[in-house]
C-alpha cells in the first residue's frame, strides 16, 4: 500500500465458459468464431448457389428434351403414322365393300380370284381404288421409313410391302388377260396386323405428346 491507498491487482473479466480469458482473448476469440462462421455461411451459400444452378441447368436440359421430343412426335404423326391410318382406313373400307355377296366372304382374298374381278365391272373399279391407295401406302412407308416408332422396320410391313407388289404384279397381267404369276404363300392375304400396328402407334404416339404437353404446362 502507497500513500494510504492499496495497490490494485490487474482485473480481468471473468466471462461464462471463458476459464478466466482476459477481455482481448475473449475479444479474439469471438472475432474467430465470426470470421469461421462468415466462411462456413459463404461455403454454404456457394454450395446452395450451385444446386440451385445445377438444377435450374437440368430442368433447362429435361425441358429442351421434352421439346425435341413432342417435335419428334409430331413429325411422326403428321408425316407417317396419321397419313397411314387414314389410308388404311379406307383401303380396309373399300375391301369389305369389295367382298360383300362373295360366297365364304370372311375367308375369300383378291389375289385368289383375280380372274372372275377384272371380269366384273364394279369389282374391278374397286380393286383399282384399292390399288391407288395401296400404291400411296407403299410410297409414304418407304419414303417417310425414319419416322417409324421404334427405328425398327416391323414385320407387318415388311408383309405389307410383299402383299401389295405380288398383288400389284397380278393385278396388271389380270387385266391383260395373261397368265398370273405363282403366287408366295405368305403373301397371299393382305396382312392385317398391318393395320393393327399402325392404329396402336398411333395411338401410342398421341397419348405420349398429350403427356409431354401437360408436363409442359
Amino acid at each position: 500500500m502507497i500513500g494510504g491507498m492499496k495497490s490494485e491487482k490487474p482485473v480481468h473479466v471473468i466471462l461464462d465458459g471463458s476459464s478466466g480469458l482476459s477481455a482481448g482473448e475473449a475479444a479474439l476469440i469471438g472475432a474467430g468464431i465470426a470470421a469461421v462462421s462468415a466462411l462456413l455461411a459463404a461455403i454454404l451459400t456457394a454450395w446452395l448457389n450451385h444446386l440451385w444452378e445445377a438444377e435450374r441447368e437440368d430442368k433447362r436440359e429435361h425441358g429442351a428434351s421434352r421439346k425435341a421430343r413432342a417435335e419428334r412426335i409430331t413429325g411422326q404423326l403428321s408425316g407417317l403414322y396419321g397419313p397411314l391410318r387414314l389410308l388404311t382406313a379406307q383401303s380396309a373400307a373399300l375391301a369389305k365393300k369389295l367382298r360383300q355377296g362373295k360366297p365364304n366372304s370372311s375367308e375369300w382374298y383378291l389375289l385368289g380370284h383375280l380372274p372372275e374381278v377384272v371380269k366384273d365391272r364394279k369389282d374391278r373399279a374397286i380393286v383399282e381404288q384399292l390399288m391407288q391407295i395401296n400404291g400411296e401406302v407403299e410410297k409414304r412407308v418407304l419414303s417417310e421409313a425414319g419416322l417409324l416408332r421404334t427405328g425398327d422396320v416391323p414385320a407387318s410391313f415388311i408383309a405389307f410391302l410383299g402383299h401389295y407388289r405380288q398383288l400389284k404384279v397380278a393385278f396388271d397381267l389380270a387385266k391383260e388377260d395373261q397368265d398370273l404369276p405363282e403366287t408366295v404363300e405368305e403373301f397371299e392375304t393382305y396382312p392385317r396386323e398391318f393395320d393393327q400396328h399402325v392404329r396402336e402407334a398411333y395411338d401410342q404416339l398421341h397419348a405420349e405428346r398429350k403427356e409431354l404437353e401437360r408436363e409442359s404446362g
